[in-house]
């Protein structure tokens, strides 16, 4: 696509006429989105749109559980504690 980020179902985009919406199809080829609009009084509709008219909004990634080395200890010894599974 044309631009750097490439649009992926599921996304959520702002248009360039000020909606914001999700991602429903990318048409790769052609470079074109169809975005699922939410209008003012709440009704969707799905629009077509070139890829140069969305903006991205970065997908915020989850936490996975940071653990501190103290912690990370404590668990290691348990798991050794515990010995291997009979599986």
């Amino acid at each position: 696509m044309a631009q750097q980020q490439a649009a992926e179902y599921r996304d959520r985009v702002t248009t360039d006429d000020g909606f914001k919406g999700e991602v429903q199809s990318v048409s790769v080829l052609r470079q074109l989105v169809k975005v699922i609009v939410t209008l003012e009084n709440d009704e969707k509709e799905i629009r077509e749109y070139k890829v140069s008219q969305l903006k991205f909004r970065p997908k915020r990634r989850r936490d996975k559980g940071n653990v501190n080395d103290a912690e990370l200890k404590a668990l290691e010894a348990m798991d050794r504690k515990e010995g291997k599974s009979s599986l």
